[in-house]
């Protein structure tokens, strides 16, 4: 959550009566209220929410007070309710300790949160700059309720990891290391765009639940056979048309951009969900841990992308069996068309028996078709 937070007013309100005096509506309320930061997200509407609103306080200090310092263990979460926070770092410059100013945070920002989840220390000193109002939560009281559930999370996600080829001969103590930061499974919607062709990497990813399609944009010289690259001859001359490729569908446990961003190179494709998807990500930052061994064998361990002229090859294949199939089902289709209209016009088994070759037996046509009224009856006789 940043910026101007709905309804403070009101969670302020209840924030200020007495952890034992709050009620049931109060703490539906409060739930509603806090649902939409991103640290209670996933649990917006969990009823476990409910009972960690009973554990929030309401704290309000005025100018340059020192509300955590940069190196300690991280002991709380903060929410800026009204006022403004700065965030600064020690410098040491020509002998001398300074308080840098690197941040200033106001109403809707928050702070503490790796200190809350994982214990981490401050990363910066956070001073008041103006009077504030804060949310704050502890860190024991949100383990009291929480950390069960984040246990199991990352004993998921390290099984999960466990069992990736990349990660079998790294040491337990830095695949741990790589769990905690990983945290949990980030979420995406149809249509969203895990990696983007072209863009610089900094992470790769684990399909954890879902399928995805795997893309590419190619550009093809205008032949028949469209199989060779274009050259700088073809782009002069717009001899060359741009294609999307469908490569591939994937789903779990596919590895996405390993190859590219342990290479630093840019992502070679782009990756598109064809259904809601759970991914893991790694970032490259969490690998910092790793000797320059282990880091050559994830090198290793992850497989190159198909080539350029391989995606060609295969994409002239596929309409090869594509217009074959097309054209099969068609001709069958005309087959079938042409029979049903054949055996209508035939007559039946054994059609002549006891009956005479006549147009309406042979032909299967009503025989009042073919009686006509005497002449007579149409054209009156003369002699009359």
């Amino acid at each position: 959550m940043s910026g101007k937070i709905p309804m403070k007013e009101k969670l302020k309100e209840i924030l200020q009566i007495p952890k034992a005096l709050r009620s049931q509506n109060d703490l539906e309320e409060l739930s509603s209220l806090i649902g939409d930061i991103k640290i209670f997200e996933d649990y917006k509407y969990s009823s476990k929410l409910k009972l960690l609103c009973q554990h929030l306080n309401f704290i309000s200090y005025g100018i340059k007070h020192q509300i955590s310092i940069e190196g300690q263990e991280g002991d709380a979460f903060y929410l800026i309710l009204s006022g403004r926070v700065g965030l600064y770092i020690n410098t040491n410059k020509y002998g001398k300790t300074r308080l840098n100013s690197i941040a200033e945070l106001k109403e809707g920002d928050s702070f503490g949160e790796s200190g809350l989840l994982y214990g981490a220390k401050y990363t910066a000193s956070a001073i008041t700059t103006t009077n504030v109002e804060l949310m704050v939560l502890k860190k024991e009281d949100y383990d009291q309720e929480f950390k069960g559930d984040e246990m199991l999370i990352q004993r998921k996600i390290a099984n999960f990891f466990r069992k990736q080829g990349i990660f079998k001969q790294l040491p337990e103590d830095k695949l741990e290391f790589i769990v905690k930061k990983t945290k949990k499974p980030i979420d995406f919607k149809t249509s969203d765009v895990i990696v983007k062709q072209g863009s610089a990497p900094d992470a790769f990813y684990f399909i954890a639940k879902g399928r995805a399609k795997v893309l590419k944009r190619l550009d093809f010289k205008k032949t028949q056979s469209s199989l060779t690259s274009p050259t700088p001859y073809d782009y002069e001359y717009r001899n060359f048309q741009a294609k999307i490729i469908e490569i591939e569908e994937i789903a779990k446990p596919s590895l996405i951009g390993g190859y590219e961003a342990l290479r630093n190179l840019p992502y070679n494709f782009s990756v598109i969900c064809t259904m809601p998807c759970s991914v893991y990500k790694v970032s490259l930052s969490d690998l910092k841990l790793l000797d320059l061994n282990e880091m050559q064998y994830l090198i290793n361990a992850c497989p190159p992308p198909l080539s350029d002229n391989d995606i060609r090859l295969k994409f002239y294949n596929d309409n090869l069996w594509n217009t074959y199939k097309n054209n099969f089902i068609d001709s069958v289709r005309k087959e079938k068309k042409f029979k049903i209209r054949f055996n209508f016009r035939m007559p039946a088994t054994n059609w002549h028996k006891g009956r005479s070759f006549t147009p309406e037996n042979m032909f299967g046509m009503p025989q009042t078709h073919l009686k006509l009224a005497p002449i007579e009856r149409i054209i009156p006789s003369s002699r009359n």
